[in-house]
């Protein structure tokens, strides 16, 4: 089974060896494995940033067109258990998603609290930003 990971960052950047800028259709086209851009979460909000909704709005287009891919959404947490608030996160990304007509059968979400850190121990402030994020799992369902 093929797994591409699509992760939504707060702040910082994670060097992956991807060109950050490269557009969504793109990067599948080159079957590159990674797609970042930056979502701020400052808190505890959820809310999807309307600076952002454009990316969003790009993934629920692909979802309808490309009908071999199913999108699991991951919500994420900084600074200790937050399981309500990163299952809120991968939610509101989910219903924004549906809103613009990605198919529900092909999406599904869950909070992940502060048990997959991009940084860990969180010293710093970036640390904590760095952990505050949504990302999204990809797989090929043929």
């Amino acid at each position: 089974m093929r797994v591409l990971l699509f992760i939504f960052m707060v702040f910082g950047s994670v060097s992956i060896g991807h060109t950050q800028d490269v557009e969504l259709d793109t990067a599948l086209r080159k079957n590159e494995s990674v797609y970042e851009f930056y979502m701020p979460y400052f808190g505890a909000e959820s809310d999807v940033d309307m600076n952002y909704q454009y990316k969003l709005e790009e993934m629920a287009l692909w979802l309808q067109r490309d009908t071999t891919i199913h999108l699991h959404i991951r919500g994420h947490v900084c600074c200790g258990e937050g399981w309500r608030l990163s299952r809120l996160r991968a939610h509101r990304v989910y219903r924004f998603l549906l809103d613009k007509g990605a198919p529900p059968e092909r999406l599904s979400y869950k909070g992940y609290s502060n048990s997959c850190p991009k940084r860990w121990p969180e010293r710093t402030e970036e640390d904590e930003n760095l952990n505050r994020r949504v990302d999204f799992v990809i797989r090929k369902l043929r």
